[in-house]
């Protein structure tokens, strides 16, 4: 057992603690009479020390609360990460066989899988690959880093990807940079 599981183990049984001796108070919570001023003294401490009690169960709650919050953002991505070791795995075995082939087929065919392997952790933890071939250019998904003449495809038609764009959930992660398409200088001015 860690130590912070013992100590919101303590928190707990002190707080049923608590809530018991409350029940106990709530039967013994008659008024002392008027002029009885050492049974008021009493039940001000008696108030004091509920309250002093309930502080501290609201203080206790709260740090352990925030350990609990603290301890959700640190292991978010546990479960990514241990996706990753097969891919890590297989990079591993590729570099090992490099070492030993000079086959540039074998060594392109284990890059690759390697690649799969990533995109299906990657796809697995909802990131996609923005889709760039015969599409249009879109702004909101694509960043045109330079534009080419061509009459292949009409104007404004993605010719190349330059660099991956990724989406989280649809989000946008980063956009692809890509070359864009333009109607030739002579075909404009017609």
């Amino acid at each position: 057992m860690t130590e912070e599981q013992k100590k919101d183990q303590e928190e707990e049984i002190e707080m049923e603690k608590t809530a018991t001796d409350d029940q106990k108070e709530v039967k013994k919570d008659a008024l002392p009479a008027e002029d009885d001023a050492q049974g008021w003294k009493e039940k001000a401490d008696e108030y004091l020390d509920k309250y002093k009690r309930a502080q501290a169960e609201l203080i206790n709650f709260q740090n352990r609360a925030k350990r609990e919050k603290d301890d959700i953002f640190k292991y978010a991505h546990e479960g990514f990460i241990t996706d990753l070791f097969p891919a890590m795995d297989s990079l591993q075995q590729s570099l090992k066989t490099l070492q030993d082939s000079s086959d540039p087929k074998a060594v392109l065919e284990g890059v690759t899988l390697i690649e799969k392997e990533f995109l299906r952790v990657l796809q697995k933890n909802g990131v996609e690959v923005i889709e760039t071939e015969k599409k249009a250019f879109d702004p909101l998904y694509h960043e045109g880093v330079a534009m080419e003449e061509t009459d292949e495809v009409e104007a404004n038609m993605i010719v190349d990807e330059v660099r991956r764009g990724w989406k989280l959930h649809g989000r946008v992660l980063r956009a692809s940079s890509v070359r864009v398409s333009k109607s030739p200088a002579g075909k404009a001015e017609k």
